[in-house]
């Protein structure tokens, strides 16, 4: 205690000027160090600002949807398929018996959908579109007063990324905004914004009183100019020092802009919500978003319903939480009208409104395999990104969805079917579906693996890997240009021999073997095709040349190395999924080569073109002969080793084959109809034996896609060229060719295609 009277005593005896001089020092020390901190979060803005202003979107837009003539698809889906991009006022049901009248065209139709495309580069003008139940009946042009194929609506935009970031945003300056959302926005959000310097007194005081009575943080208090500097230059983290930083970083953004500059800026910049992996940024993504219109085009309900999001996107969000939205959009009417500028007969009517039941639609990730093409692809083109970019795609958005649905279904089915045949463990089976239209080359749809999220590595792009029986394709297709030894032209009639064979190159002997052991002596071509006999397939490569197989492979877009060795004929080689893609797009073009492409056109922001995909088409191989090669391999299908897609409810016309890796590491389909071509893969990163096959594995996943984006085409046949015609074999006739009764049992009834100046 003494001490402490001592020390008492001697602090009295400190002079006064003493005093002032210490506390003199600790203000400097206070003013300097505020002033400093003031100046560093200056500083942060000012960088922030300038990096923002540097980074430039990149905006992904789909292909365009198609509505044709004998689309195969129901009145629900066709008017979804519209809405999708068009907005309310541009489409509508029509009477039926108006529609007939107008366009002239009759036939039964029980629905009719007038669109109006004035303002689209593509298709120009208006349309009626005649559907029955099932399917479109006819397109009518308005303005040219005929009837159409098809018409091309809209491209969508699917993704946007400013910088690494996956965000949807569509400025729109503040002159264009309705002044019932910017109403709407004041009045719930900050309704002193125009009085305040960038912080609300009695805001904050409101909000700390609040806080204290419910114990925690429940409310901030935070103006419009807060706001704006918490989503523009801090994060979301709830601190005391957040807050102050939040304070003086909204002060000083106000002493340097304008109150019309910070609202247009909080207008493109306010987090809105989520479109799967996206956010959506600002009120112009946001209108897009949930009314499917422009920002100018909004009514006072949708307005509200706006500025009552921004609380809150997620509990506030009309599809899934539309209580809660309704509620809240009621707050911002009411203050609408406490404040007059309303009256009650727009505040009940706009209340009374219903909420918007349209959910754009959203991927589980933005095609993120696919997106990686096309990336790939811009730096192969040397196209700069630094100046933002509009990349206009082939993707389909309905072939996506169906691609991730059906390698969903597939691997499901295999863990279930096949799971005593699977190693044990956990894992990862992988699988890699790609498709194609064989008219544009256009890729479609691109999957490159289970599930990007887990699993990025992009195995249709990267993945080198044995493409075993999918290689016969080409053998056949070079015997069909070559000579038996009797000097006869080889023919799917052709008879080869399907025996346990052993031959010698380059000081090494090698025997193929034939799937379970099972061998069938001497059979017409056709039937080795169809149902992948090695030994037939590889005595046929050797005696008419594995230099020409190369050759033909080399034609049809195959770049991988391929030696001229006997197990070229088994496909003991790697290739990409892609470049199996490429090679059997061009069979399914009848020989003509046509390059893939992720990309469809390229402009800068400003809409200048950058590039376009100008095709370079050729005629690698002989038509007819090719259509050979369809007619056997349409076999597969119908009843070979692919015949598992009719069993799974596959019923469309097409041709296949499927591809088995002898040691069982790689199992592969390459299908294809009149209108669409599809790879499919499965098997492990590391090699791991699965003992799948072809049909076992990959098959079922090509069937589930082909079933779910092919059902819109009708089911007709390849257009067959001139040069050829189909014959009909009977059950007899298929004997006499040496097929055992067993198997033509199997059969039944087949049809070839043959070429007209070779005989029966």
């Amino acid at each position: 205690m003494k001490a402490w009277h001592d020390f008492l005593k001697n602090v009295k005896q400190i002079p006064r000027q003493a005093y002032f001089g210490v506390a003199g020092l600790l203000l400097a020390i206070v003013v300097i160090f505020s002033f400093y901190s003031i100046y560093k979060l200056q500083e942060t803005m000012q960088t922030s600002l300038q990096n923002k202003q540097l980074i430039t979107p990149i905006e992904f837009y789909s292909a365009p949807d198609t509505i044709f003539t004998f689309q195969r698809i129901n009145n629900a889906d066709l008017l979804d398929t519209i809405k999708k991009v068009l907005p309310d006022d541009q489409y509508g049901t029509r009477d039926t018996t108006s529609c007939k009248q107008q366009s002239g065209i009759q036939g039964d139709i029980s629905f009719c959908i007038y669109i109006n495309l004035t303002d689209e580069a593509e298709n120009p003008g208006r349309y009626l579109i005649g559907a029955t139940a099932t399917d479109v009946a006819w397109i009518y042009s308005l303005e040219e007063k005929r009837p159409k194929y098809n018409i091309e609506l809209l491209p969508h935009l699917f993704a946007q990324y400013y910088g690494n970031r996956p965000i949807l945003k569509t400025p729109v300056q503040l002159g264009d905004t309705p002044a019932l959302c910017l109403n709407s926005l004041l009045a719930i959000e900050d309704n002193e914004f125009l009085e305040h310097s960038g912080f609300s007194v009695k805001s904050i005081f409101r909000a700390l009183i609040k806080n204290v009575i419910e114990g925690r943080k429940a409310q901030g208090g935070s103006t419009i100019t807060q706001q704006l500097v918490k989503n523009y230059f801090l994060t979301h983290e709830k601190t005391y020092i957040r807050k102050l930083k939040e304070l003086i970083m909204a002060v000083l953004l106000e002493t340097q802009f304008s109150k019309d500059q910070i609202l247009e800026a909080y207008i493109n910049e306010i987090y809105m919500g989520q479109n799967g992996t996206f956010e959506i940024r600002g009120f112009g993504s946001a209108s897009e978003f949930y009314f499917r219109k422009k920002l100018q085009e909004l009514n006072l309900s949708e307005c509200a319903l706006l500025a009552a999001i921004i609380n809150s996107p997620g509990r506030y969000d009309p599809f899934t939480k539309p209580d809660n939205a309704t509620t809240r959009r009621q707050l911002v009417l009411e203050k609408l009208r406490d404040n007059n500028i309303i009256s009650s007969d727009d505040f009940s009517a706009a209340n009374q409104a219903e909420l918007p039941s349209f959910s754009e639609q959203k991927l589980e990730s933005p095609a993120p395999y696919f997106m990686e093409a096309v990336m790939e692809q811009i730096d192969s083109l040397g196209i700069k990104k630094e100046q933002g970019l509009r990349i206009y795609t082939t993707l389909n958005l309905r072939a996506q969805k169906a691609a991730e649905d059906a390698v969903k279904y597939g691997l499901d089915r295999i863990r279930t079917v096949y799971k005593d045949r699977l190693p044990k463990g956990d894992k990862p089976l992988q699988a890699v579906l790609i498709s194609a239209d064989p008219v544009t080359g256009y890729v479609q749809s691109l999957i490159g693996g289970a599930s990007y999220k887990y699993y990025p590595y992009n195995r249709a792009l990267k993945a080198h890997r044995q493409i075993g029986s999918t290689m016969k394709a080409f053998v056949f297709l070079s015997a069909l240009e070559s000579f038996t030894e009797e000097g006869n032209p080889f023919t799917p009639l052709t008879v080869i021999h399907d025996e346990r064979f052993t031959t010698n190159y380059d000081n090494t002997s090698w025997s193929p073997k034939n799937f379970e052991n099972k061998y069938f002596g001497d059979v017409p071509m056709f039937f080795a095709l169809k149902n992948s006999l090695n030994c037939a397939t590889s005595k046929l490569a050797i005696d008419t040349g594995l230099e020409s197989i190369v050759t033909v492979a080399r034609s049809f877009g195959i770049t991988s190395p391929m030696q001229p060795v006997p197990a070229l004929s088994l496909g003991a080689f790697e290739l990409y999924p892609w470049e199996l893609l490429q090679a059997y797009l061009t069979i399914a073009r009848m020989g003509s080569y046509i390059p893939i492409t992720y990309i469809r056109y390229v402009t800068d922001l400003d809409d200048d073109t950058l590039f376009e995909q100008i095709p370079r088409v050729e005629q690698v191989f002989s038509k007819s002969k090719v259509a050979v090669l369809i007619g056997m391999m349409k076999q597969t299908v119908e009843n070979g080793t692919g015949k598992l897609a009719r069993l799974l409810g596959f019923k469309s016309p097409a041709a296949g084959k499927t591809g088995t890796t002898s040691d069982s590491r790689d199992s592969w389909f390459a299908g294809f109809t009149p209108n669409h071509v599809a790879i499919t893969w499965v098997g492990y990163d590391d090699n791991t034996t699965h003992n799948l096959t072809g049909a076992s594995g990959a098959l079922p996943i090509w069937a589930q896609y082909m079933k779910t984006y092919g059902q819109q085409f009708p089911d007709t046949d390849f257009n067959w060229p001139d040069e050829v015609y189909p014959l009909d074999l009977s059950e007899s006739q298929l004997e006499d060719l040496g097929i055992s009764a067993e198997e033509t049992a199997k059969m039944g009834d087949i049809q070839i295609i043959l070429e007209k100046n070779q005989s029966e």
